[in-house]
């Protein structure tokens, strides 16, 4: 069941029970120390931003102006947004941020026009810093935050909307849910990849071809492969999924001959049977496909031209091996 949505800002959904996090944020242009590190500041609680809610000029002669809370309609982050996309948003925040704070402090504190309060408001932003969904005043500090542009979400970065934040945030909790799923999927990995080396060492090799984890020219030794297998799969959150896709493709009935025709169209583009013609594999003047895992696709075709020529080319796959 999906958590409840609190408030969202742009596309920044934030929901109860999450955990947020202020992380840094990469800068290209940093010292090389820090270009390492990701981040624009050195990681210390000690070492913070103070920021406000943004201001929004109105009049350049006299420079009065407005602050942009995006608690009110009127709020300038709202002018080019759908009316009934507003009300949604305002009413998120009316029953999740603006009620909840003011029983705590004072009814109409957080009012636009209130500009005692908005003039000495201000945000400690620091690598580290937790905000809390149960604390109401932490929601302030994120939302405003996030709204006055202070605060990156980690999908953002790179936005140049974003180009004066030195922070980043993330939604802790996702991020351990994702590990979590990673470190799931990596156990599965291995033990299929186990399994298989037991039972069934061919499919095994095809897969690892499949993956792009050995060649056409690679003389495969399960045994002393595994090592290497095992620390493949840690060393990337998406090698688990890459090995458990193409475990599925080779198990699957309706899909299983995809990852042998691709080991089989690739040592016939060894052999001299399937060529390589603009861009394309071919055979007797048919093209198969850009790539080998399009071409294998296409001959898993049931279309009955196909599947002819899908005999066809297994029959000299086997006989040409056999020379071998």
């Amino acid at each position: 069941m999906s958590k409840k949505i609190l408030f969202k800002v742009r596309d920044f959904v934030v929901r109860e029970g999450s955990i947020y996090k202020i992380i840094g944020k990469p800068d290209t242009n940093a010292p090389d120390g820090l270009v390492q590190l990701g981040t624009t500041k050195i990681p210390s609680p000690m070492i913070a931003n103070d920021v406000s809610c943004r201001w929004k000029m109105t009049n350049k002669a006299n420079g009065s102006g407005l602050y942009d809370t995006g608690l009110y309609a009127g709020s300038p982050c709202y002018m080019t947004m759908d009316k009934d996309e507003i009300k949604e948003r305002l009413q998120l925040l009316e029953e999740n941020l603006v009620e909840p704070f003011e029983r705590t402090h004072e009814e109409g504190v957080l009012h636009q026009a209130n500009l005692d309060f908005w003039d000495n408001y201000r945000i400690r932003l620091n690598q580290g810093r937790i905000f809390n969904t149960k604390n109401v005043e932490d929601l302030l500090d994120m939302f405003i935050a996030l709204n006055s542009y202070e605060l990156t979400p980690k999908e953002h970065v790179g936005n140049p909307a974003y180009k004066g934040s030195q922070f980043c945030i993330e939604d802790s909790t996702k991020v351990q849910d994702i590990e979590n799923e990673v470190a799931d999927l990596s156990i599965q990995a291995i033990g299929h990849y186990v399994s298989l080396k037991e039972e069934n060492p061919q499919m095994l090799k095809n897969i690892l071809r499949y993956i792009g984890l050995t060649s056409a020219n690679t003389d495969i030794d399960l045994n002393t492969l595994s090592s290497v297998i095992f620390k493949w799969i840690n060393s990337d959150n998406q090698n688990p999924k890459k090995f458990e896709d193409a475990y599925e493709l080779a198990t699957n009935p309706n899909t299983q001959n995809i990852v042998d025709y691709y080991t089989m169209i690739g040592d016939l583009a060894t052999y001299g049977v399937v060529s390589r013609e603009n861009g394309f594999y071919t055979y007797n003047g048919i093209n198969l496909g850009a790539d080998l895992k399009s071409s294998a696709k296409y001959l898993n075709s049931k279309k009955k031209d196909i599947v002819a020529l899908a005999i066809e080319l297994t029959t000299l796959y086997q006989n040409t091996k056999n020379n071998k």
